[in-house]
């Protein structure tokens, strides 16, 4: 729930930034993991919202990543996009949980703060944009060829 988590969020950010702690965030902008039935969800809503369909990932939730970036600006330096190729496709949670899968790609990006757009809508543009070329490189990685 935004609006209860926003303040809360905001307040977290400002200690944080404050006291000068050290930190390093993961935030999974998905909200989830990915399966047949949310892709299939996720594809609803980009057609509803007049937006290209996702094959392999699900639509980024931009609020919690703007706010994150917004609330660390200045205190971090960067962000990191990390893009994960499973040879042999996408493992269930029980797979991965039992060590099943042998081989993965990683495709790691890193984007400075500082180039990135102050604004929120600009933000969140920016956000769709790289899961737009993640779904990309997770094609071309699916069809036989690499994420690079």
């Amino acid at each position: 729930d935004w609006a209860a988590d926003r303040q809360r969020i905001e307040a977290v950010f400002a200690k944080l930034r404050g006291a000068k702690v050290p930190v390093w965030l993961v935030s999974f902008v998905e909200g989830t993991r990915l399966t047949a039935a949310r892709l299939a969800q996720a594809r609803e809503y980009a057609a509803a919202q007049a937006r290209e369909l996702p094959r392999h990932v699900l639509v980024p939730r931009a609020k919690g990543f703007v706010a994150s970036v917004t609330g660390l600006a200045g205190h971090v330096v960067a962000v990191y996009d990390v893009t994960i190729g499973y040879v042999g496709g996408l493992p269930s949670l029980w797979q991965w949980a039992k060590g099943r899968m042998r081989e993965v790609h990683l495709d790691v990006r890193r984007y400075p703060l500082a180039e990135l757009p102050a604004a929120p809508e600009a933000l969140a543009a920016w956000l769709a944009e790289r899961f737009r070329e993640k779904d990309a490189r997770l094609e071309r990685f699916y069809a036989g060829g690499s994420l690079a």
